[in-house]
């Protein structure tokens, strides 16, 4: 059967069961797994290049609906839940955000029973995709809160889900001050972010870069490729926090600076290594400021210019 009219013949039955069929003893099961058939039947026909039709879109758009109807009837809110996690998997697929943060008041302003109700299953995957929602819309600190619930309920039996779970709030914690242990790292076979942890602990730059070019296609499947550049920043100044322990005084020429930077592989010209000082600044990374006229970087004589990260960034973040 061509994945186009398998498709099409899912969503038929799928709307049918919701209308008609629900009340059935096995109609919980039988749902998601019409749920998953159907998402799977929408990415196999967008597989094939389709051009007359968007299937991931037809999918969301016939899924939404459908939420609409269990979450308006008592006898089958337990289900909800999945179709909403199956919704969600859908529009971040699809880079929706929109269509995702729609889902979240039809979930509060009807009588859904309390997540903790639902099945662990079911909970993980609530959770995870709200980790990943919040990632895509740079709410690290909601990120992690997520994430770390999903970790800790998902059986330890799933390593393959566990690690997968690690592959976005590994980063989501880096962002909020917190890196993760390399016992972690190795016991879940995470080595590229081993990398990139070692990298920003002691400020190379160019190890940092080079690990996301070499592990760019997985950074990019996984959809975290845009965060880990963002950890950039903190490469740089923990590579200033070196260079300004070095000078052993609290006024950093600029050109010490560069060469910090020169000697991580890397050339700025006068005004771009300026340019790279003024975000971790800004960002309160750093506690000093730039004297242009002196070409010199003034730190924080009356408190730590460096202070932990943990301290600096959270929920503004």
């Amino acid at each position: 059967v061509e994945p186009a009219a398998a498709y099409e013949a899912l969503e038929r039955a799928f709307k049918s069961f919701v209308v008609s069929l629900f009340e059935a003893p096995a109609w919980n099961r039988t749902l998601q797994t019409l749920i998953r058939r159907l998402r799977l039947a929408a990415e196999a026909a967008d597989a094939e290049g389709n051009k007359q039709a968007d299937f991931n879109s037809k999918f969301a758009q016939c899924a939404r609906t459908m939420v609409v109807k269990i979450l308006t009837a008592s006898e089958k809110k337990y289900g909800a839940l999945f179709l909403v996690c199956a919704l969600f998997e859908a529009f971040l697929k699809l880079k929706n955000v929109t269509m995702c943060n729609s889902l979240l008041p039809m979930l509060q302003t009807t009588n859904l029973p309390p997540v903790e109700e639902f099945s662990v299953s079911q909970r993980v995957m609530y959770s995870f995709y709200r980790g990943r929602l919040a990632i895509f819309e740079s709410k690290f600190v909601d990120a992690v809160g997520f994430l770390q619930t999903a970790f800790e309920l998902c059986t330890k039996k799933s390593l393959k889900n566990k690690r997968l779970i690690l592959c976005l709030l590994v980063p989501a914690k880096i962002l909020v001050g917190s890196m993760p242990s390399d016992r972690v790292l190795d016991k879940y076979g995470l080595y590229p972010y081993k990398e990139l942890c070692e990298a920003t602990r002691v400020g190379n730059v160019s190890a940092f870069q080079r690990c996301l070019r070499t592990h760019r296609a997985a950074f990019v499947r996984l959809g975290i490729y845009l965060t880990l550049e963002r950890i950039q920043v903190l490469v740089y100044r923990n590579l200033f926090r070196s260079a300004a322990a070095i000078c052993g005084s609290n006024k950093v020429r600029l050109q010490t600076m560069r060469a910090a930077v020169g000697a991580a592989g890397l050339q700025l010209g006068g005004p771009e290594g300026g340019g790279i000082l003024a975000t971790p600044l800004y960002r309160r990374l750093i506690k000093g400021y730039l004297h242009h006229e002196r070409q010199v970087l003034v730190l924080s004589s009356k408190a730590d210019p460096f202070p932990p990260l943990h301290l600096v960034l959270g929920p503004s973040e």
